[in-house]
C-alpha cells in the first residue's frame, strides 16, 4: 500500500499498527521511495536479459543491458554480457569497446583483458591481443593476491577477537577471586 504519513512516522522500516474495519489490525513497515534499490532494480533486470540471451532473443538481451548500463553505469556484469554478445554476434568492434568501458570501472577485471585479447585476435589485432592476454594473466595473479591478503587480514582480526575474548575472561576471573 502507499500512503502519506506524518513526518514523525516517516522512518525507513519503522513498524506501524494501521486499524482496519472491524477489529482488522495489521502491521506495516513505513520505507520511502523508491521501494527498490537500484542495484536490485539492475540484478533483476540483468536476470530477464540473461534468460532473452539463453533463449537467442539476442537483439531483445542487447537492448535490456544497454538500460541497465544507462542507468546503472558501474554495474560490471551487464558490460560484460554485451560484450559477449557483441562478440557472437561478431559485431567484434563493439565487443571491443564494451569491453573498454568495463575496463575503465574496474581496472584488474581479468574477463574485460581475456575477451579484449579475444576481440582483438578476431580483429586480427595480434599485438594488442596478445597485451591483453598478458593484462588477463597479471590481473589474475594480483586477484590471487588480493585474496590472501584479505584471509590474512580475516585471521589477524579473529586472533585480536580470540586474545580479547581470552583478556576480559582473565579479567573476569580476577574480579571473582576479590568478591566471589
Amino acid at each position: 500500500y502507499l500512503c502519506f504519513l506524518n513526518r514523525e512516522n516517516q522512518v525507513d522500516d519503522k513498524k506501524i499498527f494501521i486499524d482496519g474495519s472491524g477489529s482488522n489490525r495489521f502491521e506495516v513497515t513505513a520505507r520511502a521511495l523508491p521501494l527498490i534499490s537500484l542495484d536490485q532494480l539492475s540484478h533483476d533486470l540483468y536476470q530477464i536479459a540473461v534468460v532473452d540471451f539463453q533463449q537467442s532473443r539476442e537483439d531483445e538481451a542487447i537492448i535490456k543491458l544497454r538500460n541497465i548500463i544507462n542507468a546503472n553505469p558501474k554495474y560490471y556484469d551487464a558490460y560484460e554480457s554485451l560484450g559477449v554478445i557483441y562478440g557472437r554476434q561478431e559485431r567484434f568492434q563493439e565487443a571491443v569497446d564494451v569491453m573498454h568501458e568495463l575496463e575503465s570501472i574496474n581496472s584488474k577485471s581479468v574477463m574485460a583483458q581475456t575477451n579484449l585479447s579475444m576481440f582483438y585476435m578476431k580483429l586480427g589485432e595480434i599485438d594488442k591481443a596478445e597485451a591483453h592476454k598478458s593484462n588477463a594473466t597479471v590481473n589474475q595473479f594480483s586477484a590471487f593476491g588480493d585474496i590472501a591478503q584479505e584471509k590474512r587480514i580475516k585471521e589477524e582480526k579473529e586472533k585480536q577477537k580470540a586474545s580479547e575474548i581470552k583478556r576480559r575472561e582473565e579479567m573476569f576471573k580476577q574480579v571473582l577471586k576479590i568478591d566471589p
